[in-house]
Protein backbone atom coordinates (compact mmCIF):
# COMPACT_ATOMS: atom_id res chain seq x y z
CA UNK A 1 0.00 0.00 0.00
CA UNK A 2 2.89 2.54 0.79
CA UNK A 3 4.56 1.72 -1.99
CA UNK A 4 1.58 2.47 -4.73
CA UNK A 5 0.62 5.53 -2.35
CA UNK A 6 4.56 6.84 -2.88
CA UNK A 7 4.80 6.09 -6.53
CA UNK A 8 1.51 8.43 -6.56
CA UNK A 9 2.77 11.42 -4.66
CA UNK A 10 6.19 10.87 -6.54
CA UNK A 11 3.73 10.84 -9.95
CA UNK A 12 2.09 13.90 -8.78
CA UNK A 13 5.07 15.95 -8.19
CA UNK A 14 6.03 15.35 -11.73
CA UNK A 15 3.24 16.10 -13.71
CA UNK A 16 0.49 19.13 -12.49
CA UNK A 17 -3.37 18.65 -13.14
CA UNK A 18 -3.34 19.81 -16.33
CA UNK A 19 -0.73 17.00 -17.57
CA UNK A 20 2.69 19.78 -18.18
CA UNK A 21 5.60 19.23 -16.71
CA UNK A 22 5.96 22.58 -15.24
CA UNK A 23 6.38 21.32 -10.97
CA UNK A 24 8.94 18.93 -12.17
CA UNK A 25 10.88 21.71 -14.42
CA UNK A 26 10.74 24.61 -11.58
CA UNK A 27 12.14 21.63 -9.32
CA UNK A 28 14.89 21.16 -11.27
CA UNK A 29 15.33 24.68 -11.70
CA UNK A 30 15.16 25.35 -8.13
CA UNK A 31 17.77 22.02 -7.51
CA UNK A 32 20.54 23.44 -10.16
CA UNK A 33 19.96 26.85 -8.90
CA UNK A 34 21.25 25.61 -5.58
CA UNK A 35 24.05 23.57 -7.26
CA UNK A 36 25.10 27.24 -8.59
CA UNK A 37 25.28 28.86 -5.58
CA UNK A 38 27.60 26.26 -3.99
CA UNK A 39 29.82 26.72 -6.37
CA UNK A 40 29.69 30.39 -6.92
CA UNK A 41 32.32 31.33 -4.13
CA UNK A 42 34.97 28.56 -5.13
CA UNK A 43 34.45 27.95 -8.78
CA UNK A 44 32.57 31.00 -10.89
CA UNK A 45 33.91 34.00 -8.34
CA UNK A 46 37.82 32.02 -8.59
CA UNK A 47 40.31 33.09 -11.30
CA UNK A 48 39.43 29.66 -12.92
CA UNK A 49 39.94 29.73 -16.42
CA UNK A 50 36.43 30.44 -18.20
CA UNK A 51 37.30 27.03 -20.48
CA UNK A 52 37.15 24.77 -17.51
CA UNK A 53 34.38 26.55 -15.78
CA UNK A 54 32.53 25.96 -18.91
CA UNK A 55 33.74 22.12 -19.05
CA UNK A 56 32.60 22.16 -15.21
CA UNK A 57 29.47 23.72 -16.13
CA UNK A 58 28.65 21.49 -18.73
CA UNK A 59 29.52 17.76 -16.06
CA UNK A 60 27.96 19.14 -13.18
CA UNK A 61 25.33 21.80 -13.60
CA UNK A 62 23.36 20.75 -16.57
CA UNK A 63 22.86 16.98 -15.93
CA UNK A 64 21.14 18.45 -12.67
CA UNK A 65 18.89 20.71 -14.85
CA UNK A 66 17.92 18.35 -17.97
CA UNK A 67 17.79 14.53 -15.67
CA UNK A 68 14.50 13.36 -16.92
CA UNK A 69 13.90 16.00 -19.16
CA UNK A 70 13.38 13.02 -21.63
CA UNK A 71 9.88 13.14 -20.45
CA UNK A 72 8.74 16.37 -20.39
CA UNK A 73 6.23 17.82 -22.05
CA UNK A 74 7.25 21.35 -22.83
CA UNK A 75 5.57 24.13 -24.07
CA UNK A 76 6.99 27.55 -25.54
CA UNK A 77 6.87 28.99 -22.12
CA UNK A 78 8.36 26.28 -20.53
CA UNK A 79 11.52 26.15 -22.68
CA UNK A 80 12.20 30.10 -22.73
CA UNK A 81 12.26 29.35 -18.73
CA UNK A 82 14.46 26.73 -19.15
CA UNK A 83 16.63 28.77 -21.67
CA UNK A 84 16.83 32.07 -19.77
CA UNK A 85 17.95 30.09 -16.33
CA UNK A 86 20.63 28.68 -18.52
CA UNK A 87 21.56 32.12 -19.36
CA UNK A 88 21.13 33.45 -16.17
CA UNK A 89 24.23 30.31 -15.48
CA UNK A 90 26.37 31.65 -18.04
CA UNK A 91 26.06 35.12 -17.30
CA UNK A 92 27.30 34.37 -13.70
CA UNK A 93 30.26 32.25 -14.84
CA UNK A 94 31.06 35.35 -16.94
CA UNK A 95 30.28 38.05 -14.52
CA UNK A 96 28.05 39.81 -16.48
CA UNK A 97 25.85 41.86 -14.01
CA UNK A 98 22.32 41.86 -14.49
CA UNK A 99 22.57 46.06 -14.77
CA UNK A 100 24.78 45.72 -18.11
CA UNK A 101 22.44 45.19 -21.20
CA UNK A 102 23.99 42.09 -22.77
CA UNK A 103 21.63 39.56 -24.61
CA UNK A 104 21.26 36.28 -24.53
CA UNK A 105 22.85 36.08 -27.55
CA UNK A 106 26.04 37.58 -26.55
CA UNK A 107 26.38 35.27 -23.96
CA UNK A 108 25.81 31.65 -26.13
CA UNK A 109 28.13 33.17 -28.41
CA UNK A 110 30.84 33.55 -25.65
CA UNK A 111 30.19 30.59 -24.14
CA UNK A 112 29.80 28.45 -27.40
CA UNK A 113 26.56 27.03 -25.84
CA UNK A 114 23.75 25.49 -27.29
CA UNK A 115 20.28 26.61 -25.82
CA UNK A 116 19.21 23.93 -23.13
CA UNK A 117 15.78 23.60 -24.71
CA UNK A 118 17.39 22.13 -27.80
CA UNK A 119 18.95 19.62 -25.70
CA UNK A 120 15.29 18.58 -24.03
CA UNK A 121 14.36 18.07 -27.15
CA UNK A 122 17.23 15.83 -28.59
CA UNK A 123 16.93 13.58 -25.73
CA UNK A 124 13.04 13.60 -26.05
CA UNK A 125 13.62 12.38 -29.76
CA UNK A 126 15.94 9.61 -28.39
CA UNK A 127 13.88 8.80 -26.00
CA UNK A 128 10.94 8.35 -28.54
CA UNK A 129 13.53 6.61 -31.21
CA UNK A 130 14.01 4.12 -28.24
CA UNK A 131 10.51 3.61 -27.17
CA UNK A 132 9.88 2.90 -30.99
CA UNK A 133 12.20 0.33 -31.81
CA UNK A 134 11.37 -1.13 -29.01
CA UNK A 135 9.90 -4.98 -29.00
CA UNK A 136 6.23 -6.18 -29.35
CA UNK A 137 7.11 -7.85 -26.00
CA UNK A 138 8.48 -5.08 -24.05
CA UNK A 139 6.50 -3.13 -21.71
CA UNK A 140 7.35 0.40 -23.48
CA UNK A 141 5.82 -1.03 -26.75
CA UNK A 142 2.66 -2.14 -24.80
CA UNK A 143 2.01 1.00 -23.15
CA UNK A 144 2.67 2.59 -26.47
CA UNK A 145 0.24 0.64 -28.25
CA UNK A 146 -2.35 0.53 -25.54
CA UNK A 147 -2.14 4.44 -25.26
CA UNK A 148 -3.37 4.38 -29.27
CA UNK A 149 -5.40 1.99 -28.97
CA UNK A 150 -8.02 2.67 -26.23
CA UNK A 151 -10.54 5.26 -26.84
CA UNK A 152 -11.50 7.67 -24.05
CA UNK A 153 -14.68 6.64 -22.34
CA UNK A 154 -17.72 8.50 -23.70
CA UNK A 155 -18.60 10.31 -20.62
CA UNK A 156 -15.14 11.52 -20.32
CA UNK A 157 -14.83 15.85 -21.32
CA UNK A 158 -11.70 17.50 -21.44
CA UNK A 159 -11.09 19.75 -19.02
CA UNK A 160 -11.26 23.61 -19.05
Amino acid sequence: MSRSWNSFVYLESLMDRKGGSDLEIRRRIEITRSCMTLLGKYIWRSLVSLDAKIRLYRAYILPVLVYGSETWTTTKELCRRIDSFDCCCLRKILRISYTKHATNAEARKVTQRQPVSDMVRASRLCFFGHIARAQPTDVLCRLRCRSHMQKPPSSWKRPT
